[in-house]
């Protein structure tokens, strides 16, 4: 399981991408763990959905397959967790005046949030530290929720996944040691953070009374929570349907990409400043969801998503010129060739 640079990649040499092997076990202890607080039911469904995702991400890192296997995998995996009465959304509480909503248009809303929150981890898993410094305030926020109704079982799995995020990151952050999470640990992460806010949006009213900030607030503060992937899949997604190509298409139009590319920001420093961001807005959101209606927190979400999306527009910012990349494409082959050169030299030693 190596990661190869490419002409899209942000590192130069071959790296293990075995951090979702890590996420996998270090998830199923948890579940293990935290079995006795499992009073819904959940844990198999998930359980089962994960082992999809695990062996598709698997695979895929070690030989790339097509983008309709991994959106059929992932659509099989979340209608497991879907199949739960526990993760069907049946309400909106009153959310934009939306009350009660048919279980055959709450399985569909539910699989495309679904899909859209892991696909969304898979497009922002680009530079060192990204995905695994936002994943960890999102579950952060999500565990914060969860305690605060007795949710314990969630709890749990969110303290092993953020553990094994810190673990990590350790070395995903090294220069000598560096791993890389994969598609296997996007995947996974990813299905994580989208069963969990399914998990929140399928409340019950009792489950609601114990949550602290107004039930119709709840779907906008879940929304800020997921800023970073949320306006990041959305810029990607409207460049790629513009050009006429798929909205899976690899390229270097994300944020991250246009922080390294454009202002010359270390992976470090573009990781920081992003999850920074998506703390504070997350924080702010869920401070105003207790003393503001849902109308004016519409009107600002939707007023700051689109402030985001036109400052980092298309028209402002280009990925590489073919003269860079193939600039770059120099630069892996001579790593490659020190990398090999050293090889053989400790061998002959």
């Amino acid at each position: 399981m190596i990661a190869s640079p490419n002409r899209r990649s942000s590192h130069l040499a071959q790296t293990p991408n075995i951090g979702g092997l890590v996420f996998f076990i270090a998830l199923i202890f948890g579940f293990y763990l935290s079995q006795k607080w499992d009073t819904d039911g959940v844990a198999l469904s998930l359980i089962m959905g994960m082992v999809i995702l695990f062996f598709v991400g698997l695979k895929d890192d070690l030989m790339v397959i097509s983008a309709k296997t991994k959106f059929f995998s992932q659509l099989v995996a979340i209608l497991l967790v879907l199949y739960n009465p526990a993760f069907q959304v049946q309400t909106f509480n009153g959310f934009l005046g939306i009350e009660e909503i048919p279980l055959w248009l709450g399985i569909p809303f539910s699989a495309f949030v679904m899909l859209s929150i892991i696909n969304s981890f898979n497009f922002i898993d680009g530079i060192d530290g990204l995905a695994g410094f936002v994943a960890m305030i999102i579950l952060g926020f999500f565990g914060i929720l969860f305690y605060a109704m007795g949710f314990y079982m969630f709890v749990g799995l969110i303290a092993v996944m953020i553990g094994s995020l810190i673990a990590f990151l350790r070395y995903n952050l090294s220069l000598d040691l560096k791993i890389f999470m994969g598609d296997t640990g996007s995947l996974l992460l990813g299905f994580l953070i989208a069963s969990a806010a399914i998990r929140l949006f399928a409340l019950t009213p009792q489950d609601l009374e114990l949550l602290p900030l107004p039930a119709e607030n709840l779907y906008l503060v879940i929304l800020a929570i997921l800023i970073i992937p949320f306006v990041d899949s959305i810029r990607v997604t409207w460049i790629r349907l513009s050009k006429g190509k798929s909205p899976f298409t690899a390229d270097r139009n994300h944020v991250h990409h246009i922080l390294i590319d454009n202002f010359h920001f270390s992976h470090l420093y573009a990781s920081l400043l992003l999850a920074t961001f998506n703390l504070i807005f997350g924080s702010f959101f869920m401070l105003m969801s207790m003393e503001v209606g849902t109308l004016a927190q519409f009107i600002f979400f939707a007023g700051s998503t689109g402030i985001l999306i036109l400052i980092f527009k298309p028209s402002n910012f280009s990925p590489k010129t073919d003269l860079e990349r193939e600039e770059f494409e120099r630069m892996i082959e001579e790593v490659r060739l020190r990398n090999e050169s050293y090889r053989t030299k400790v061998k002959n030693t």
